[in-house]
């Protein structure tokens, strides 16, 4: 729907300005981090903070720190772009628990490629000595 943000849908907070629930968005124009409506539309949010330059901007090192946080609560933080959801398939450790976003993010952290992830749970074996399920 707006292509050129990315939102990060885990990352929530209140925005600063108007107290609505709200989410981390980053203008792919700009490189700069912003509170998004939950409800985002892009004509709505400008009639009540105007420009961008009154938006809740957010610093990268405080967008840094939220996305440190969301880990350490077991979420894996995932861009979407205009809204769309990603199409991956969520995975799970079935050793630790611990669940994925995606095949890639879960091969990312064992240091193992996608494709032997992928190949461990369609023959039900074992990729970085963990057994994985698609969730």
């Amino acid at each position: 729907m707006y292509p050129n943000w990315e939102h990060w849908r885990d990352l929530k907070g209140t925005c600063p300005v108007c107290g609505k629930p709200s989410h981390v968005g980053a203008s792919m124009r700009t490189g700069r981090y912003y509170w998004l409506h939950d409800d985002y539309d892009i004509r709505e949010y400008y009639r009540e903070h105007g420009k961008h330059s009154s938006l809740a901007e957010i610093s990268f090192d405080v967008f840094q720190e939220m996305i440190r946080c969301a880990r350490e609560h077991g979420i894996e933080p995932m861009a979407t772009i205009g809204g769309a959801e990603a199409v991956s398939k969520r995975v799970r450790c079935i050793e630790t628990g611990k669940e994925y976003r995606s095949i890639q993010d879960a091969a990312d952290d064992v240091q193992r490629s996608r494709a032997s992830l992928s190949s461990a749970i369609k023959r039900s074996g074992t990729c970085a000595g963990c057994h994985w399920a698609l969730v």
